[in-house]
């Protein structure tokens, strides 16, 4: 029984040694990752969506570490902070600039960490773990274009849904169909209007023939009678000058007792045969103008 007892002891013994030797070795060994690792507090105002624990922290395209924690900033819902191991050896100072990255188009994302302007005195001055303020991503700016473009979809849809709504089928079939009256109207139209510019132009051919003749019948006619019209005119004038110097001529006998009657009685009576003939004339161009210039016979001197 003795040497069973001591067996069962030496065992216990030999698997205290071992756990103790394994944990002393991982707490070795997480003492040293802690002394090759960086920490820093990276804060999101946007939503970090395909983001969790586990995720990877690139810098400018290298894997230097991964995400340790997300939870919400304590002062305000609004900002995501996510703490994050890096290598020690990761250039990353005041300056450096980070971001939500898609790493691949299962949705899965990642924080990429870049170089910012090198600037002196580029530190963590405040006690504690330093914070990274993430510039918004790409990603988040073109989630959002999508969504107001959803939004502009559905919103072009609702009224494309209203447009063809049976109201507006039946007016737009009406329009069609006074379209359709109105091409046939058009046809039947076209003939119309051909056969009217026909019509007009037979008008102006005989409208032309008729300017022609009438150019030739002034050419031949015309002249002769507007020469009569000029002599019974020159007629007119000279009896109106031998009235004139009549009458200036017996002056004083008219002043003492119109003792020179029997000499004007000539004149006056050729006046009056002129004027008769002045008169026939305009009357006959009154009543039928055409008549007396083109039809008429040659105008009758007039004689004493």
């Amino acid at each position: 029984m003795e040497t069973r007892a001591n067996y069962i002891f030496i065992g216990l013994i030999s698997l205290l040694l071992l756990f103790g030797s394994i944990s002393g070795i991982l707490w070795l060994s997480k003492k040293g990752d802690q002394g090759n690792i960086a920490i820093y507090d990276v804060l999101f105002r946007e939503a970090v969506t395909g983001l969790s624990t586990g995720s990877p922290v690139q810098f400018s395209g290298i894997r230097v570490g991964e995400v340790d924690q997300l939870s919400l900033d304590p002062d305000d819902p609004r900002v995501v902070r996510a703490r994050i191991h890096v290598a020690a050896s990761t250039p990353v100072d005041a300056n450096t600039r980070a971001r939500l990255t898609l790493l691949n188009i299962t949705g899965a994302s990642g924080i990429e960490l870049q170089p910012g302007p090198v600037l002196a005195e580029a530190r963590f001055h405040e006690p504690g773990i330093p914070v990274i303020e993430a510039e918004p991503s790409p990603f988040t700016r073109l989630r959002l274009s999508s969504e107001e473009l959803l939004v502009k979809l559905g919103t072009f849809l609702d009224s494309t849904i209203a447009l063809v709504s049976e109201e507006n089928t039946q007016k737009i079939s009406n329009i069609l169909e006074n379209l359709e009256r109105f091409s046939e109207n058009i046809n039947t139209s076209s003939a119309q209007f051909d056969q009217t510019l026909e019509e007009v132009n037979q008008l102006l051919n005989q409208f032309s023939g008729l300017a022609t003749r009438v150019e030739e019948l002034l050419d031949d006619q015309g002249s002769a009678t507007f020469a009569d019209v000029r002599v019974a005119m020159a007629q007119f004038a000279e009896l109106s000058e031998r009235f004139n110097s009549l009458l200036t001529d017996n002056e004083a006998a008219i002043q003492s007792g119109f003792d020179g009657i029997n000499d004007i009685g000539p004149a006056v009576n050729e006046l009056r045969q002129a004027l008769a003939a002045m008169g026939m004339i305009l009357q006959q161009i009154d009543q039928n103008p055409a008549a007396y210039f083109f039809g008429r016979e040659q105008l009758k001197e007039i004689k004493e």
